[in-house]
């Protein structure tokens, strides 16, 4: 049972007889989680500067690494956490939520683990990233292929998804594999933590490193086929607040 189901059952029943039962008692104690098999990985890495702050957040197929940073990488398990997706117009909120933190920034802010999602006009692309308290999907931006007029630009996603606990912290304890993989490491999130990037790291499946580079090169021929304006013809019709640089992350 993730944490916002049982958050709302135990509400519920905490007005009722059933409050006083010992039945009631056992149920409050922190459940479990029973699988033991990790599903489905999702992968991340990230910079940070020489005092640790987050820098850069992106998919594991970004090989770039600035000079003076330190790479990191951490990877999960899908099915042990939710996605809390924010749409345009909302504003992201820790409030009621775990969200999975993607390091301290140099504002001092904790930054949380994101995904940029972009609809089907521009390739459904999604991009790592990182978001703070308070962040909007208008001040992300990332370069997208527009397949209507043929032309690539820096826009706003549609909305941004958040990775999120979906136990409670203390529930992942007794899994091994969760267990392993956030042992010794950086900046926790219940069982997950980033690890420094070293030779010997396992690599994310080789399919999930060709899919990536296959989608983008794919985009680059898009946009070389293409025929493109030198300037262009009309004002967009949405006008997009400026990211406030050094409070949100994305990828480059």
């Amino acid at each position: 049972m993730d944490i916002y189901c049982r958050k709302a059952i135990l509400e519920a029943l905490s007005t009722t007889r059933y409050a006083r039962t010992p039945e009631f008692a056992v149920l409050i104690k922190t459940q479990e989680v029973q699988s033991t098999t990790l599903r489905s990985y999702q992968f991340f890495n990230r910079h940070c500067d020489a005092d640790g702050k987050l820098v850069h957040v992106c998919d594991p197929s970004c090989s770039e690494k600035r000079t003076g940073e330190t790479k990191y990488h951490l990877n999960f398990d899908l099915g042990a956490v939710l996605q809390l997706r924010v749409q345009r117009g909302e504003a992201f909120s820790i409030a009621g939520h775990r969200p999975i933190v993607a390091g301290c920034t140099t504002n001092e802010e904790l930054a949380y683990i994101a995904m940029a999602c972009y609809s089907k006009r521009y390739g459904q692309r999604h991009y790592a990233c990182a978001v703070t308290e308070g962040t909007k999907p208008e001040n992300l931006r990332f370069q997208v292929f527009d397949y209507e007029t043929g032309r690539s630009r820096m826009r706003a996603p549609e909305s941004f998804v958040v990775y999120v606990l979906r136990y409670e912290a203390a529930a992942y304890a007794n899994i091994w594999d969760l267990a392993k993989y956030g042992a010794d490491g950086l900046d926790p999130t219940g069982p997950f933590a980033w690890r420094p990037m070293k030779q010997e790291d396992i690599s994310p499946p080789q399919a999930f490193v060709e899919e990536v580079q296959a989608d983008r090169e794919g985009s680059e021929s898009d946009e070389e086929d293409a025929e493109t304006d030198s300037e262009e013809n009309e004002l967009d019709e949405e006008v997009w607040e400026t990211a406030d640089e050094g409070s949100v992350f994305s990828t480059d």
